[in-house]
């Protein structure tokens, strides 16, 4: 099994799914997780899935995170990322009535962040974005599986949840871009 399929740089650690299965106790499983909407149709094969729409809406609000203060349009923020403008358009709208950004019409209007930095975790930006860490389906909907109220293995899948969840909570929209900054250098 290919160890390397999952990789982030966190504070000077290397981090893959091994090491974290290893912390937690859990070598031995084969693991495939999700990141779709809850009870979502998941694909066989992938590992790991976070939609377009949750790639995108992250490197938009690490544009204006680059930025702190600073007025930005979409236009600006589109070309730079190598979005598509309409896509980015109901992005922003998206983050913006989840309270995430503020908008500012007018011909210097465009984007700014309504939090700080600091305050804005993975896992909000993701769940506002419709994506959320789903390990299988029957963990929240014990109707899908006959089996679920009686599985052995179903505490192992929500704390394995919990723990991805708690991990995504604890990086902040400042740790990435400071993390970028960190590789730039």
């Amino acid at each position: 099994m290919n160890e390397n399929f999952v990789k982030s740089e966190k504070w000077g650690r290397r981090w893959t799914i091994r090491h974290f299965l290893e912390r937690e106790g859990l070598t031995g499983y084969v693991f495939y997780i999700y990141f779709t909407k809850p009870i979502g149709k998941v694909r066989k094969g992938v590992f790991m899935r976070i939609s377009t729409r949750a790639r995108y809406g992250l490197r938009f609000l690490i544009e204006l995170a680059r930025h702190p203060g600073e007025v930005l349009s979409l236009k600006y923020i589109a070309e730079n990322q190598k979005i598509p403008r309409r896509y980015l358009e109901q992005i922003a709208s998206r983050l913006h009535s989840e309270k995430f950004v503020r908008s500012y019409r007018g011909p210097d209007g465009g984007y700014t962040l309504a939090l700080p930095p600091e305050e804005v975790n993975l896992l909000d930006i993701l769940e506002a974005l419709g994506d959320s860490p789903v390990i299988l389906d029957c963990i929240d909907a014990k109707g899908i599986c006959d089996f679920s109220s009686m599985c052995a293995a179903r505490k192992v899948w929500k704390e394995m949840r919990d723990c991805i969840a708690n991990h995504l909570r604890s990086i902040t929209l400042a740790d990435i871009v400071n993390q970028g900054k960190d590789e730039d250098n």
